[in-house]
Parts: C-alpha cells; structure tokens; sequence
C-alpha cells in the first residue's frame, strides 16, 4: 500500500519541477510512510523550491529543487 501514493506523488513533483523552467534537478527526503488512501497536500515553500507534503500535521515528505548550479 505505500508504493502507489509514493509514485503519484514522484509524478507531481516531477510534473511541477518541469513547469519551473530554470529548475533541473530535485531531491526527495521521505520522513513518514503513508497509505493508498492517504491525502496528503502539497505546500510550496521557499518561493517554490521547497515543497512539503504534510497529512494533517504531520509532514510526509520535503522535496527541494535545483537550477543548474545547485543553489536552491
């Protein structure tokens, strides 16, 4: 039951840092698991290179996006 959200959620990141033109790379840390059935909702942070998904109070994972220079 973890996979499949851990998937859809790798698939709205990815789809995010493609919408950020300058953005080339990204960084996943998952700090709790979670089930299918959880619905987590993802905040940007960081004037958008840092997205946090969070289920109630509880955050689920950060992810962090780069430029070309790996300075954000």
């Amino acid at each position: 039951p973890y996979i499949v959200p851990g998937l859809l959620i790798l698939e709205y990141l990815w789809m995010h840092m493609i919408n950020s033109n300058i953005k080339v790379g990204m960084s996943i840390r998952f700090l709790s698991p979670m089930l299918a059935n959880d619905c987590v909702s993802i905040e940007s942070q960081r004037e958008g290179n840092v997205l946090v998904g969070a289920l109630d109070d509880m955050i689920l994972f950060k992810a962090r996006l780069y430029d070309e220079h790996r300075t954000n």
